[in-house]
């Protein structure tokens, strides 16, 4: 377990499965950045987020805004980085919005909010095809993600308990 003091906040780091009983209650917020996708399913992870009783939740990752979830499983043969594995092999899941938000609200966190993660910046596309993210402009002049073949909708989502 890493610990980073910062004048006003506490970051913790460590297992979401094997989190030391002291950290429940301990939060008044969990925030993850971009590692939902990265899951197999997202009930399991929610689920030991939410076991901690934090004040809220709050992610960034894939999403729909319809009752799809999207399960893709990256096979990158030409890397094994950090955080691809040794065989090079990622999920990158697009989870269902509606599903996500009941499925907290079950859990306690019935106050739920999300912004679409736009950027503004013109990222290019790599010289050779791989996972790396790019934009393509369109035509309402926003960019729209991607990465290898994939679209990327960001979301930022915020659910805060209401028990």
């Amino acid at each position: 377990m890493a610990h980073i003091e910062e004048p006003n906040a506490e970051l913790v780091r460590g297992n979401w499965f094997a989190m030391d009983e002291k950290y429940i209650g301990a939060f008044d917020g969990i925030v993850s950045f971009q590692t939902l996708i990265a899951f197999e399913d997202y009930k399991k992870p929610i689920a030991a987020l939410a076991a901690l009783k934090p004040r809220f939740i709050a992610l960034t990752s894939l999403f729909y805004e319809g009752r799809i979830n999207f399960y893709t499983r990256i096979e990158d043969f030409e890397r094994n980085d950090e955080g691809w594995g040794e065989d090079g092999n990622r999920y990158y899941n697009i989870y269902a919005f509606p599903l996500v938000q009941k499925y907290l609200a079950g859990l306690g966190y019935g106050d739920f909010r999300c912004k679409r993660c736009d950027i503004d910046l013109d990222l290019p596309k790599p010289a050779t095809p791989r996972m790396q993210t790019y934009t393509i402009p369109t035509a309402d002049g926003t960019r729209m993600q991607v990465s290898g073949a994939m679209l990327l909708p960001w979301y930022f989502i915020y659910a805060e308990r209401t028990d």
